[in-house]
């Protein structure tokens, strides 16, 4: 089993485990997150639970809140005992009051970093999160007609974030802006307005990134033509400061059917496209893409087909 541990830990795995024909599991670290939730669904599957936890990092109520959870005759397929698996006189007592044949230990690798603590990284910019992203400290107000989000990054020079909405259900005005103090200069800046009624919704934005070819002007324009068949035109202008270039596309998008949508937008530099999607299953969608390019008709049009599948 140790050999077993070691590999395991050099692939970065969080957890090992090794079951027989038996029903006696023991479980350690089982009162945190992860150990709770394995013991739930161990204990659903009719195996004799045993867990041992110093609560270091953990509190006794999360095993009575178990408890009341699976109900009051798995619970007595639960054993849960105060012990520190450094301290060989606890893994003694342990040992010898229950004879396990089965155990999955539950611990943290140096590069796997579990829900309950991914929180002191804010909102990471990828997923999953791994113990060299920077740490940030985040604080946000929520209102009814506002919300505001900042954070900063715990390092020598941290990046400032600050995000804000403020608005109606009809009017609606938000800013997200970055700065980086290392090089002290904003990063990024996107501010917008929009405004939407029953049949209307018109959007305008300003994306720039100051470290990057990406400073540009929004403004879109949708119409829905008919509700009840989801009948949408809309137009959308878009222009670049570091280019110089406008590029204006118009569009439709029409429901066929409740599963079939269909999607047709064309710019200004001759891109054509369209769209058909089709809801073959709840939430699963077949998706087929074309698109060609009327100013350079030597070229091949791209097909692309897509399928997502969703339990």
């Amino acid at each position: 089993m140790v050999a077993e541990l070691q590999e395991k830990v050099t692939t970065k795995c969080f957890f090992a485990v090794e079951i027989s024909d038996k029903k006696n599991i023991l479980i350690t670290g089982g009162a945190g997150f992860i150990g709770t939730h394995t013991m739930v669904q161990l204990l659903n599957e009719c195996f004799k639970v045993s867990i041992i936890d110093n609560l270091d990092n953990s509190i006794i109520e999360a095993v009575d809140r178990v408890k009341k959870l699976v109900g009051p005759e798995l619970s007595k397929k639960l054993q849960f005992n105060l012990g520190d698996l450094r301290n060989m006189d606890d893994l003694d007592k342990l040992f010898s009051k229950t004879k396990m044949s089965s155990k999955l230990f539950v611990f943290l690798c140096m590069q796997m970093v579990f829900s309950s603590s991914a929180t002191m990284y804010g909102q990471p910019e990828k997923i999953p999160c791994v113990e060299d992203f920077e740490l940030k400290i985040e604080l946000q107000y929520l209102h009814e007609y506002a919300r505001i989000s900042s954070s900063i990054g715990l390092t020598a020079n941290p990046i400032v974030n600050f995000s804000g909405v403020l608005g109606t259900n009809v009017l609606v005005l938000g800013i997200d802006i970055s700065f980086d103090t290392k090089i002290e200069n904003f990063t990024k800046c996107n501010t917008g307005l929009s405004f939407t009624n029953a049949d209307l919704i018109v959007f305008l934005a300003l994306h720039v990134v100051m470290n990057e070819k990406g400073d540009l002007v929004n403004a879109s324009y949708y119409y829905i033509l008919n509700p009840s068949t989801n009948i949408v035109v809309g137009t959308e202008v878009t222009h670049s400061f570091s280019t110089n270039v406008n590029t204006v596309t118009v569009g439709t998008q029409h429901v066929l059917d409740p599963l079939t949508t269909i999607k047709a937008p064309v710019n200004n530099a001759g891109k054509a496209s369209a769209l058909i999607q089709y809801e073959w299953r709840p939430k699963s969608l077949f998706t087929n893409f074309g698109e060609v390019d009327t100013k350079s008709i030597d070229k091949s049009p791209k097909v692309r087909l897509a399928l997502a599948l969703k339990p």
